[in-house]
């Protein structure tokens, strides 16, 4: 805002291909199958920022752990999920090194100048698949989806997975508590949200649904029973709950349900 006025925070320009197709398999007296296919690619990027200069800048993605911390910077030229996290240093086993990261700067001093842009929330594709199957009275219908190119950053291993966490030392009556199973990846000591560790491929395929009928032909009322399930299954890498997330950061994610759902039609 600028002299009580309201004023845009920037501009983005988003550019992308689209394509679907639907295939006739099969088609006859009894038996018919269709299929159909999309894929979607895009990318997004900041081009202005208000009051921009030679780097304009600003934090965004708020996260829990400590107070006021966000893990994600708009800045021109990037996509505005960008995350902004200190390079970890690993053991040659693979495994991340408590509290070490790379001086990016080169100034023998780690902190907030040493953090870098790395990866973002945002897919580079999206692609979907459905499926329609009939048999005389039977059908059977299918839809699968999936993303790639997504990053997620894990906020629930990066806030509580630490020794702090199980053994925590600022009360007058410690408490052992419950900590991500990832702390035994890490061992970390303490709170490291800022590592890009916690950056994680967010890549899934999922099995929307699969839904199976059958026709019961009346006199006078057709029946039509079928049972249906729903988020029936997820492939993925990620680590935490679920790999869709909004703007990539996972926090205060509630699980999806999967379900099972038993239908009746009359078509009278």
């Amino acid at each position: 805002m600028e002299n009580g006025s309201i004023q845009n925070a920037g501009s983005t320009l988003s550019r992308g291909i689209e394509t679907s197709v639907n295939v006739k398999v099969l088609e006859s007296e009894n038996i018919s199958w269709n299929i159909g296919a999309n894929l979607t690619f895009q990318e997004i990027e900041i081009t202005d920022l208000a009051g921009a200069n030679d780097d304009p800048v600003s934090s965004v993605g708020g996260i829990s752990g400590g107070v006021g911390n966000f893990i994600q910077e708009w800045a021109v030229g990037s996509d505005p999920t960008t995350f902004h996290v200190y390079r970890q240093v690993y053991d040659q086993d693979g495994a991340p090194l408590d509290g070490v990261f790379v001086d990016t700067n080169g100034d023998n001093v780690i902190n907030d100048a040493d953090r870098v842009r790395y990866k973002k929330a945002n897919h580079d594709a999206y692609f979907g698949l459905t499926t329609n199957f009939s048999y005389k009275r039977f059908d059977l219908s299918a839809t699968l989806r999936g993303a790639a190119g997504g990053y997620n950053y894990n906020n629930v291993s990066s806030n509580s997975a630490n020794l702090a966490t199980i053994f925590p030392t600022n009360t007058q009556n410690p408490l052992y508590l419950n900590t991500p199973s990832d702390f035994l990846n890490t061992g970390f000591s303490d709170q490291e949200v800022f590592s890009d560790y916690y950056v994680q491929k967010a890549d899934f395929i999922k099995l929307d649904n699969v839904s199976l009928g059958y026709n019961f032909p009346g006199d006078k009322v057709d029946i039509r029973a079928s049972i249906t399930g729903t988020n029936l299954l997820t492939i993925t890498d990620y680590d935490g709950v679920d790999p869709e997330v909004f703007n990539g950061i996972d926090n205060n994610l509630f699980p999806r349900n999967r379900g099972i759902i038993l239908g009746l039609g009359f078509n009278f």
